[in-house]
């Protein structure tokens, strides 16, 4: 550096030394505005995005709204359709009664009606929101009875379901029936009675 300086004896060391470092001091700070420029930029660039994300939203709600309305009035209809109560025993007592009134309401014989452990609901499965509870019949009646039978069963608020069915001829004009109905509760852990929902 001493020996450039000592070719060019016009120009002050000292002024030469001073002008270099400026000229060091401008591209530091360029490089500084540079960087605090693109951080600026990018934070900026976040903000928009945020701010259309918002936008969109914001234009979606009322969608939203709509269907978050719908879901719930389904839910409704769903649980309408559950049995509901503390316990299972209570439960079940409420499904046979149902089932009883049902089978009283068209004629037929009951010979049996209990309920027996669901094939459908997993061992564990204790968390389940929606379970399920199969009741074993044994009646006896006439055809256009059972007809009715099925008849009010399908058309019942509650949801049952039947899964197996066997029917036979007894005697004349009657039949042996043998069904495996499932119905579907929910527990109340808030209250000790049973809510039937208007069925």
């Amino acid at each position: 550096m001493t020996d450039i300086l000592s070719r060019l004896p016009r120009y002050n060391p000292r002024l030469v030394l001073l002008v270099l470092a400026l000229a060091l001091l401008v591209v530091n700070l360029y490089s500084w505005l540079g960087g605090r420029f693109q951080a600026m930029k990018t934070e900026i660039e976040t903000n928009v995005v945020r701010l259309e994300s918002y936008q969109r939203q914001k234009r979606d709600l009322p969608s939203l709204e709509a269907r978050t309305r719908e879901l719930k009035a389904r839910a409704a209809v769903v649980e309408r359709r559950l049995f509901t109560g503390a316990g299972e025993a209570e439960i079940s007592s409420a499904m046979q009664i149902k089932l009883q009134g049902m089978v009283m309401a068209v004629g037929i014989e009951s010979e049996s009606i209990r309920p027996v452990a669901a094939r459908g609901k997993a061992k564990g499965d204790d968390n389940a929101i929606i379970i399920p509870l199969v009741v074993k019949m044994r009646l006896t009646g006439t055809m256009p009875e059972f007809l009715d039978f099925l008849k009010l069963l399908y058309g019942d608020e509650k949801l049952f379901r039947i899964e197996a069915m066997t029917v036979r001829s007894y005697k004349k004009a009657g039949l042996k029936i043998f069904l495996e109905i499932r119905g579907y509760y929910q527990l109340n852990s808030g209250s000790g009675g049973l809510k039937e929902g208007g069925g």
